[in-house]
Formats: structure tokens, sequence, C-alpha cells
């Protein structure tokens, strides 16, 4: 009898694996997120967190949609003292990760924590870091590897080849899920660009991904991983070569 609903379990688990899809609302440890990325058999995958923020915002989103309060308020990391560093002390910091980090959400977020061991340093100097450990085991924040993902998962890719107008933001939330609550998460995160976990440039620090455009208002935009943000330049009517940025999103990855 034990080893009929052993086997039953095992089977309801596994239906209920296979039957995530792309763009599904999906929770991990009580932390909500949408799955972004599946691998060849459908089973394993990816889930992106919502984003992180205040315990106001939090409740608004609780009366807003379909989630309890206290689901919503796991995306609230409490506030803290900030903790300041000086400006040559960070460039160091900056410097001996530029060599330690990779393309890989997951190994970056073991490099730091070992590397903020080793030297006595606080977690949370490292912009999204302990956001992930407070949603505890198994977050990371992503690498730029992720978020190749999520720009194939959203718009097909990165670069020229998947280019956007602004609506489409709008309409591929829609288009990608049914739950109205993760399409208003996924509309914001798309539209103001995501933080990585990878760092090229020591003088710039993390990657993001962000909406790229160059040219004229009509121009359409298309999503890069870059090292330096500039805010979007207006001159007479024209937008100068810019990384369009507007509040990035701090989110986290789970697999599954």
């Amino acid at each position: 009898m034990k080893r009929i609903l052993l086997v039953f379990c095992i089977m309801m688990c596994t239906m209920l694996v296979q039957a995530q899809q792309l763009g599904d609302y999906m929770e991990i440890g009580g932390v909500p997120g949408f799955v972004f990325y599946l691998d060849e058999s459908g089973e394993h995958g990816l889930v992106m967190s919502f984003y992180k923020m205040d315990e106001k915002d939090a409740k608004k989103l609780a009366k807003k949609g379909n989630l309890a309060e206290e689901k919503a308020l796991r995306l609230a990391l409490p506030e803290k003292e900030k903790i300041k560093v000086k400006s040559k002390e960070m460039d160091a910091y900056r410097e001996d990760l530029a060599s330690l980090l990779t393309d890989d959400g997951k190994y970056n977020r073991m490099a730091i924590a070992d590397y903020c061991k080793k030297n006595n340093l606080d977690l949370s100097i490292f912009k999204g870091q302990d956001f992930a450990a407070f949603l505890g085991d198994g977050w990371f924040i992503p690498g730029d590897n992720e978020l190749e993902k999520f720009a194939k998962f959203y718009v097909g890719g990165l670069g020229e080849g998947n280019s956007f107008s602004v609506k489409a933001i709008i309409n591929n939330a829609k288009e990608k899920c049914s739950d109205p609550l993760v399409q208003d998460i996924l509309y914001r995160i798309a539209f103001c660009g995501i933080r990585s976990s990878s760092l090229k440039d020591p003088k710039w620090g993390f990657r993001a991904l962000v909406r790229w455009a160059e040219g004229g208002f009509k121009v359409k935009e298309h999503y890069e991983i870059v090292d330096k943000i500039k805010t979007t330049k207006f001159s007479y009517g024209s937008i100068e070569t810019t990384k369009l940025i507007n509040g990035l999103k701090t989110c986290a990855v789970h697999e599954f």
C-alpha cells in the first residue's frame, strides 16, 4: 500500500512539473515568480521572482492582484542602515570580482558570498545579493546567461534582430501569460530592465539588461546587456545613442 502511495505521489509531482509552461505563475518557498525558461525536457527550468520592493509597495501589490499579503511581503527586504564604502575600496572590490565572476548567476552567487566571507564584508554592498539571500536557499541574482534567456523568452533574444516597440512590451506581457498579476509584473520588469550579477568592467560595476535605442522617437528598441548605463537624452525631438533605463528592477532566479 505504501509503495502504491509513493508511486502515486511521484506521478503527481511529475505531472505538476510537466504542466509548467513559459509565463506561468510559480512559487518556490513561498516566493512569487514566473517561469521564463524550460529545458528540452520541459520538466525543468528557471523561475524569476517578482521584483524587490518596499513594504508599502508589497501591500499595494497584494491589494491590487490575486496575491496574499504574506506572499507579497516575501519580496520586501527589511530596510537597514546603509553601509558606507569608500570609492577606492569599492573599486578594489570590483577589480577583484571582475576576475572571479562569470555569466552564470548561480556561480556568481557563491563566488560573491565566498568573497564577502573571506574579506569580512557585508553582502549588501553588492547590489541585489542581499535580496537573493533574503529570499532563501537556491535564489540568485541572474547573470548574463539568465538575462539572455529572459530576452529570448520575451522578445526572441538580444540585439537589433529582435527589435520591438514600447507598445509591444505591453502586448508581449499579455501574450506570454494569462495571469493578470504576472502580466503586470512582467511588463514592469521588461520596461525597466534587470540587474545582472555579471561584472566585466570594474569601472562601471555590475551589468544590466536594458532597452536600447538609437535615433528618433519612432525607432524600435531592442535589448542589450551593458556595463555603462545612461539615462535617456532628448535633443530637439531626437534620442541620442542611449541605453534606455527607468529604474532597474532587482529580481532573483531559482532552478526547478
